[in-house]
């Protein structure tokens, strides 16, 4: 794995993003993650909308090589964790059907799709691999 190297989780202006114990959590997340894995937060803390009761959302994104180990969701001291899992395979197909979209075609879309495109889009990079 290799982390962004102009901002190295975490940094000061992740620290002015993230309350000190969601910094914490992800760092647990971050510190577990395996060879080839990448990280990024989004949702309202990544947004800069959450407030001390916003839940941390975290993507997972692996080659399809590496084991699909599952990530804590629930409860976490005083937070909820949703993390979700997508290979880098997915990934490139997701921004492909997104970005090949019209305003005619959009009504085709899933929103979930369009969903994860954006959080994707708006997040905060944790940890990136070189094929991220």
């Amino acid at each position: 794995m290799s982390t962004l190297t102009d901002s190295a989780w975490p940094s000061a202006a992740h620290r002015e993003v993230f309350p000190a114990d969601a910094v914490d959590e992800i760092t647990r997340f971050t510190d577990s993650l395996a060879a080839g894995t990448s990280l990024v937060a989004t949702g309202s803390l990544a947004e800069g909308f959450g407030n001390p009761n916003s839940d941390i959302d975290l993507y997972v994104v692996h080659d399809a090589s590496t084991p699909n180990v599952a990530v804590a969701i629930g409860m976490r001291k005083m937070r909820y964790v949703d993390c979700e899992h997508m290979t880098h395979a997915s990934l490139r197909q997701l921004v492909t059907r997104v970005e090949q979209t019209s305003w005619s075609t959009v009504v085709d879309q899933q929103l979930r799709d369009v969903d994860r495109y954006y959080r994707l889009a708006i997040g905060v990079p944790i940890a990136l691999t070189d094929s991220f």
